[in-house]
């Protein structure tokens, strides 16, 4: 589905492997073509209580099973102006943040900063929840809808 729609929407119970599952799809999509998408930005959202076990064990993981060597840029945990800072730097590969992310003012500027081609949202069940902050909710159907997958722009043969 991930190729031939644009994207995918990954249900599944606890320790399913919906982790390897996005790892694998940023890997696609970063490929060169043929291979792969050819993309140069993408953004890894997670929920802020996995963003340590992102960094410290996940990322790592990925790297060593599946030989995804995406240059890793993390915003979490930066000041307002060192987050803005890089996402303004134009490095490729891939950001990783966590939800509250969008609980920024600066978001909008941030995600326009490093106009990712590829988004993943682990958990992304979380922001259609009442409990969620509303402007959290606001800025991330605002991100969806400014950063909408255009399935005309797809380039494959097979699909």
């Amino acid at each position: 589905g991930f190729d031939l729609y644009g994207g995918a929407w990954v249900s599944s119970r606890v320790g399913s492997g919906k982790t390897d599952c996005a790892y694998l799809c940023i890997k696609h999509a970063h490929a060169p073509k043929p291979f792969g998408r050819g993309i140069k930005k993408s953004l890894l959202l997670v929920p802020a209580r996995g963003f340590r076990k992102l960094q410290d064990i996940d990322r790592p993981k990925m790297r060593r099973i599946y030989g995804i060597d995406v240059p890793t840029h993390y915003l979490a945990g930066l000041s307002p102006q060192k987050r803005l800072r890089l996402a303004k730097s134009g490095l490729p590969g891939l950001y990783c943040s966590t939800h509250s992310l969008l609980q920024s003012k600066q978001a909008m500027e941030e995600l326009r900063a490093i106009a990712p081609e590829l988004v993943v949202v682990d958990e992304a069940h979380a922001f259609c929840n009442a409990s969620t902050n509303s402007a959290t909710k606001r800025r991330f159907f605002k991100a969806i809808d400014e950063f909408p997958v255009d399935l005309r722009r797809r380039e494959y043969p097979n699909a």
